[in-house]
Parts: C-alpha cells; sequence; structure tokens
C-alpha cells in the first residue's frame, strides 16, 4: 500500500511492519471452470502485477505461484496461475495472500508516498508528546485510515490526511498529528 498524506493512501502492502516482501493481493475467489480467481489488489497500479513475477504465498516462506494476468478491468483482476487448472483447485486457494520482494515493487518517487507497512510500528506524537502508535493502515471504500493505539490503551482510526498528521519520518520511525485528531478517539 502506497500512502499520500494529502488525502489518500494508494493500496500497496499492508501491515506486517518493515519487512522486504509486502502483502501485494490476496485471492478473493475462484472465476469459471478453468481455474482462474479474482484477486483484491493492494496495488497503486494494477498494471504492476504484470510486472512482478512469481509471488510468494507467506511474508517467510519461498512456495512461490506464477501469474498470468487475463482482465485488470471491472472489480476484481482475473489471474490464472501455473499448474491450478479447474475451479476446485482455484477454490483452495481463496484466502492466499500474496507477497512480492520489495526490491522489484516501484521505487517512490513522491516525498509523501509511503509504503503502508513502513508506516506500521511508527511512534505517533502530538505537541511533542508521545500519545501511541501506528498499528496499521486500513481501507474500508472511503479513504484511508491510519490504526492507532494510544497509550492509554484505546485504538482509533484517523484518516491519513495533511489535515490531521503532519510530520512521517520514518528515519526516527514517528508521525506526527496536528489539528483536532483527538475527536476522532470517541
Amino acid at each position: 500500500m502506497k500512502a499520500n498524506n494529502q488525502g489518500h493512501i494508494t493500496p500497496l502492502p499492508v501491515g506486517e511492519g518493515n519487512n522486504d516482501r509486502l502483502h501485494i493481493a490476496t485471492i478473493i475467489d475462484a472465476h469459471g471452470i478453468k481455474g482462474w480467481v479474482k484477486l483484491r489488489l493492494n496495488l497503486d497500479t494494477p498494471e504492476t502485477l504484470s510486472e512482478l513475477g512469481p509471488l510468494y504465498t507467506s511474508p517467510a516462506g519461498e512456495k512461490t505461484l506464477a501469474l498470468t494476468v487475463h482482465s485488470l478491468g471491472g472489480k476484481a483482476p482475473l489471474v490464472s496461475i501455473e499448474g491450478v487448472t479447474d475451479r476446485n483447485a482455484a477454490e483452495s486457494l481463496k484466502g492466499t495472500a500474496l507477497y512480492a520482494d520489495r526490491a522489484v515493487l516501484p521505487a517512490l518517487h513522491n516525498r509523501n508516498t509511503y509504503y503502508a507497512t513502513d508506516l506500521t510500528g511508527l511512534q505517533v506524537s502530538a505537541d511533542g508528546q508521545n500519545v501511541g502508535q501506528v498499528m496499521g493502515v486500513e481501507n474500508y471504500g472511503a479513504g484511508d485510515l491510519l490504526d492507532i493505539a494510544l497509550t492509554n490503551g484505546q485504538r482509533f482510526l484517523l484518516p491519513f490526511h495533511e489535515n490531521w498528521v503532519g510530520t512521517v519520518d520514518l528515519h526516527t520511525r514517528t508521525v506526527s498529528l496536528h489539528g483536532a485528531w483527538a475527536d476522532f478517539t470517541g
């Protein structure tokens, strides 16, 4: 998941923390009788999927799946997987997360753009005080949200937007909040 605090986060890998293999898609369903599957992508540009090569089935394991992209249109991209030739085999893969090595993913050129996995674990500050930690980045379709756990144990979702999120510093592993962010805590 790529994040941009100018008002949106565009999906790419979701929250395994800072690592070298990023979650880029999930198999959500079988399609047809030839073994094709539908994917939920965590990519900024779906076309990137065809450039990644075989994808891993876990953040650390060695098993890979070789995909052939058939359609990027519609709600979910359609792909076939090498060796998967019927609907039953495709259905058995439902829920499988797919990972790519960070090195094969596109470089981030915008200074306000981040992989969501890099935001997970950042310390959150407001008015110079530590107030919590980013637990992940969520997107339910209406915009992207930082899942923040406050030091008092409360958890809340905050829009990742410049109105509430100030500086993101990956070197110091911090993100600062400003504005009326506390209004989101409930």
